[in-house]
């Protein structure tokens, strides 16, 4: 379980902090964070193979939300295509699961509202 569980708390910094530099990707500084760490990423499927394909599953999922298929997707990703396009690919993903975080907090937002503005009885 060492390797194990380094690879999982490894993983789930990466996602965390990757999620982060999402909000600034269009800043070339965090663009080019991000695709460092899609570069890490790739390497740490490359060498550990399953081990690390069900340590950043389970960190998509737990960090960023990613459904366990998307999560599968981007990692089949990693493995697959050529560095430069998994890294766009990368990026995109990232930034598609926060506005979609976003979208689903400003719901949540908008409903705890409407609670407060029911009319009295």
């Amino acid at each position: 379980a060492g390797r194990e569980g380094m690879l999982r708390e490894c993983a789930r910094g990466m996602v965390a902090g990757s999620l982060t530099a999402a909000q600034y990707a269009q800043d070339a500084q965090w663009y080019s964070f991000l695709s460092e760490v899609a570069g890490a990423l790739r390497g740490l499927v490359e060498r550990f193979g399953e081990d690390a394909h069900r340590a950043l599953t389970d960190a998509l999922g737990a960090v960023a939300n990613f459904t366990p298929n998307d999560a599968h997707q981007l990692l089949w990703s990693a493995g697959n295509l050529p560095e430069k396009e998994f890294r766009e690919v990368f990026v995109r993903q990232l930034q598609q699961q926060l506005q979609l975080q976003q979208q689903q907090l400003q719901q949540q937002q908008q409903q705890l509202n409407g609670f407060g503005s029911l009319p009295p009885t």
